[in-house]
């Protein structure tokens, strides 16, 4: 059970198959209608990418093998090859700077605002088994104190904190109140709680963690606010904004199902042995197509 209704690997696949198309269809359809297209030098670039990738499997032969042995094929290696490079210049010349759907401050407030706060924090990092434990907690209880007290709170973070991560997202993290992030990655769940258990403008204690630990100041996700780091709130947005506009353009997408679709048989294509479930299956459709429904008395 595959869950959603699916009883095989073979339902899920196929979903799959349809639902990556359809995808790569949409953003060529948002492609033509922007003019934006694949250059020689992006053909070339893809034709020389390939030539690496058959000159490391050893041959050509074995390039091809090594695709037919997972149920798929060159051309079709190269599609996805394609479009993917397709999307990235959707992304880059529609999603970022200027671009038609570049986000705003203004759409990512209204976008996130609701579900999502914003958090920035200094990490001072550390584990119970260094020698200075003591020291660098009260080390982070100090930090805690000045932050408490109105200091700077970015003027704390250049001088005691120890995340990379708030160089390049200045303004802050956004996660919603699980902790997870529009990248879909997720934060610890100590950093979580006192995350969301502080008021906008508020200052936590010392939250330790298995990276250190942290003093966590919560920030509007108001426009103003993002505005002052545009570029690292577009960063941590980007691919869920992308994803909203290509689920509003699918909703809208007619797929046409062949003959040929429902022959497809995922046991030939991957060369594997169907299951005893498979047979039985198979056997009570056969038993039930020679069956008479119309007779009297019959269940």
């Amino acid at each position: 059970d595959m869950g959603d209704g699916k009883t095989t690997g073979a339902d899920f696949l196929k979903e799959y198959a349809e639902s990556l198309i359809v995808e790569f269809e949409t953003f060529s359809a948002i492609a033509k209608e922007n003019g934006i297209k694949l250059t020689k030098e992006d053909k070339d670039i893809i034709k020389e990418e390939k030539s690496k990738q058959i000159e490391a499997a050893g041959s050509r032969k074995a390039f091809v093998e090594k695709f037919e042995n997972d149920g798929m094929s060159e051309s079709f290696y190269d599609y996805v090859t394609e479009k993917s490079v397709l999307i990235s210049k959707i992304q880059k010349e529609l999603f970022m700077g200027e671009g038609k759907y570049a986000p705003t401050a203004e759409k990512i407030a209204e976008t996130f605002g609701k579900d999502f706060i914003c958090v920035k924090h200094v990490l001072v990092k550390a584990n119970e088994a260094d020698a200075d434990y003591a020291e660098k907690k009260a080390k982070a209880e100090a930090v805690a104190k000045r932050a408490k007290n109105g200091e700077d709170f970015d003027a704390l973070i250049a001088e005691f904190g120890e995340d990379p991560g708030m160089g390049t997202n200045k303004g802050g993290y956004i996660m919603d109140t699980s902790g997870r992030t529009p990248t879909g990655s997720t934060m610890v769940a100590e950093f979580t709680a006192a995350s969301v258990a502080l008021e906008v403008g508020g200052v936590s204690d010392i939250v330790p963690s298995s990276y250190g630990f942290h003093i966590i100041k919560r920030y509007p996700m108001s426009a103003e606010h993002i505005a002052t780091d545009l570029e690292g709130f577009t960063a941590q947005v980007g691919n869920a904004l992308i994803s909203q506009v290509l689920e509003e353009r699918i909703d809208s997408i007619e797929v046409e199902y062949t003959k040929e679709y429902e022959k497809i048989d995922l046991h030939e294509i991957f060369n594997a042995e169907k299951t005893i479930g498979d047979e039985v299956g198979a056997a009570e459709v056969e038993s039930h197509e020679g069956h008479d429904h119309g007779a009297e008395g019959e269940e």
